[in-house]
C-alpha cells in the first residue's frame, strides 16, 4: 500500500478494541505519533517494518498491557524520543535493525521492561557510535542485546553495567572495537553468550573475561588477536 499518515483516532473505533495484531509494513509512514495505538488493549504484535519512519515520538507505544512484539526494522529512524515505549508490562521483543540510529539511549525504554520477561533488543545494522546512560536510577531489563554491524569503537561499558543483571546474550560483531580492558565485563555474571567477531580486535587484557562466570559461548573469530588471555586458553 501507500499509507503515509495514521490520522489521530485511526484505531479508536469500539469495534477495533479486540485487535491482536497490526501490520503496516511496506508503506510510506514517516512517523509514529503519540498514543497511536493506545486504545488497543488486546494488541500483541505491531509490525511497521520497511516504511520511511525517521523519528519515534514519546508515548508512541503506550499502555498496551498485552503487547509482546514491535518490529520497526528497515526504516530510516534517526532518533527515538524518551519514553517512546511506555507502560508495556509484557513487552518481549523490539526489532530496530536496519535504521539510521547513531546512538542508543536507554531513556527510550524507561517503564517498558520488567525482570520477569526482560526485553530482546535488536539494533543491529545501524550507525551507533554512542550508548549514553542519562538515568542510572530507573532499571531497564534487557536479556538479548544485538549491537552488531554498528560503529562502536569501544565496548559500551556503562550500558553493559547498567543492564548487567538481566543480560544473557550480547552480540557486538562487525564493529570497530580494537581493545578489551579488564574492567569492561566486570559485572556480567549472568552472561551466557558473547560474540565479538570481525572487529579488528588486537588486544584483550589478561583478566577481561574472568568475571563472566556463566559464559558458555565465546566467539572472537575474524579479528587480529595475536595472543589470547590465559583465562580463555585450554
Amino acid at each position: 500500500n501507500r499509507i503515509s499518515v495514521l490520522a489521530p483516532g485511526t484505531f479508536s473505533s469500539p469495534n477495533q478494541t479486540d485487535l491482536r495484531e497490526v501490520r503496516l509494513n511496506q508503506n510510506y509512514l514517516m512517523s509514529i505519533e503519540s498514543n497511536t495505538f493506545s486504545n488497543l488493549q488486546q494488541l500483541q504484535t505491531i509490525t511497521i517494518s520497511r516504511n520511511k519512519i525517521i523519528e519515534v515520538m514519546s508515548h508512541s507505544f503506550k499502555e498496551l498491557p498485552r503487547l509482546l512484539n514491535i518490529d520497526l526494522s528497515f526504516n530510516q529512524i534517526e532518533y527515538i524520543q524518551p519514553s517512546a515505549f511506555d507502560s508495556l508490562p509484557n513487552f518481549k521483543r523490539l526489532d530496530l535493525q536496519g535504521n539510521q540510529l547513531k546512538e542508543l539511549r536507554m531513556t527510550s525504554f524507561i517503564n517498558c521492561t520488567n525482570p520477569k520477561t526482560p526485553l530482546s533488543l535488536n539494533v543491529s545494522n545501524n550507525y551507533i557510535e554512542r550508548t549514553p546512560i542519562d538515568d542510572f536510577l530507573t532499571p531497564i531489563h534487557i536479556k538479548i542485546l544485538d549491537l552488531s554491524h554498528n560503529s562502536l569503537q569501544d565496548l559500551p561499558f556503562k550500558l553493559l553495567y547498567f543492564i548487567s543483571n538481566s543480560l544473557r546474550n550480547l552480540y557486538l560483531d562487525h564493529n570497530r572495537i580494537t581493545k578489551i580492558y579488564n574492567s569492561e565485563f566486570i559485572n556480567l555474571t549472568n552472561l551466557e553468550v558473547l560474540s565479538i567477531t570481525e572487529n579488528g580486535l588486537k588486544s584483550i587484557a589478561s583478566k577481561a573475561f574472568c568475571n563472566l562466570t556463566s559464559l558458555q559461548i565465546l566467539y572472537l573469530s575474524g579479528n587480529k588477536i595475536q595472543q589470547t588471555p590465559k583465562h580463555t586458553q585450554h
